[in-house]
């Protein structure tokens, strides 16, 4: 599995991918309750293509928006919303996003207040784009960014209806705030930060942070709105993916990752990105660990493969299972 979400009755739903006889793959999704029942797992697809699933959020409604990937002659963005028990309400494959080049990939999505969502990917030719779509599933606007070799990575809402997303911009980390349309207002690149920007959590305090990673490091930076650095700091963790950061109570923060060689990790700092505490858990089974999420007993969840892991804010487990459908 890619992706883990909570549900609103405890549970968690998990995004992936699902073999099929034919020899192609769909997008899947499995709930399961607390202690890892499966209580449903469906899969989604045209049955003849290679679809693959990276992400699920929970919508407005109360069921579940997952994204992925469909690939024919070329690779392209394939959505699907659900209703509360993993029904269709609409599966859409987006394939006219531009005509620059037609292979492309949404990686990170969020809810609107209107129902709608909005979606930042990139191409295979590394032009990043936005995309808003209604509630089912029509495109309200999609703004192609063409000026240099940019993927976004990462997309969360700020004050204004604008966006602040982080990813490359010619394998160096890139942080740009958008406007409500998906329009550049500013952007900038920081080299002390690495190759790739993966994770971006607003604090308490009005700024943010940011995690990213180079081959050999993970790096962490906090900036106001305008991008000044407050502090940047990185750390070895042996080719990180994926990483992401939460804010605790404490004011600290908490860095979840797969580290090459060690598996998932799970790393906490202090307030100004000191005095890591760094906790491996095995081998694992993917290099694919999807942002962690807060539960609502103050713990956190992360899914890496078939493993499923939950930990409080000091890093230690709560709770494991296997993931398999």
């Amino acid at each position: 599995m890619a992706s883990v979400e909570t549900t609103t009755g405890g549970g968690y739903v998990f995004c992936g991918t699902d073999a099929q006889a034919t020899g192609a793959t769909n997008m899947s999704l499995m709930k399961t309750d607390q202690s890892g029942t499966i209580q449903w797992s469906k899969t989604y697809g045209s049955g003849n293509l290679v679809e693959t699933g990276k992400k699920v959020i929970r919508t407005l409604e109360g069921g579940y928006l997952a994204i992925g990937s469909a690939t024919s002659t070329y690779v392209y963005p394939f959505v699907v919303k659900t209703n509360a028990d993993g029904n269709v309400i609409w599966a859409n494959y987006y394939q006219s996003l531009s005509s620059v080049n037609p292979t492309q990939s949404i990686n990170d999505v969020i809810p609107m207040a209107d129902s709608g969502f909005v979606f930042a990917g990139s191409s295979a030719n590394n032009y990043s784009f936005l995309m808003r779509v209604d509630k089912n599933g029509n495109i309200v606007w999609s703004n192609c960014h063409l000026t240099g070799t940019t993927i976004l990575n990462r997309i969360i809402p700020i004050t204004g209806g604008e966006f602040l997303a982080t990813g490359s911009r010619s394998n160096v980390f890139y942080v740009a705030r958008l406007s409500a349309t998906g329009n550049v207002i500013a952007a900038r690149t920081y080299t002390t930060m690495g190759t790739t920007g993966w994770d971006i959590f607003p604090t308490s305090d009005g700024n943010f942070v940011f995690c990213g990673a180079t081959a050999s490091a993970t790096t962490l930076m906090k900036t106001d709105l305008a991008g000044n650095v407050y502090w940047a700091k990185s750390y070895n963790t042996t080719l990180p993916w994926y990483p992401s950061v939460r804010e605790l109570t404490s004011g600290s923060f908490i860095v979840s990752m797969y580290a090459n060689s060690y598996g998932p990790m799970i790393m906490t700092v202090d307030n100004i990105g000191n005095t890591p505490a760094v906790r491996y858990f095995g081998s694992g089974s993917n290099n694919y660990a999807d942002r962690m999420k807060a539960t609502s007993d103050g713990a956190f969840v992360n899914v890496n493969g078939t493993q499923f892991m939950k930990f409080a804010s000091t890093g230690n487990f709560t709770c494991t299972f296997n993931v398999v459908a």
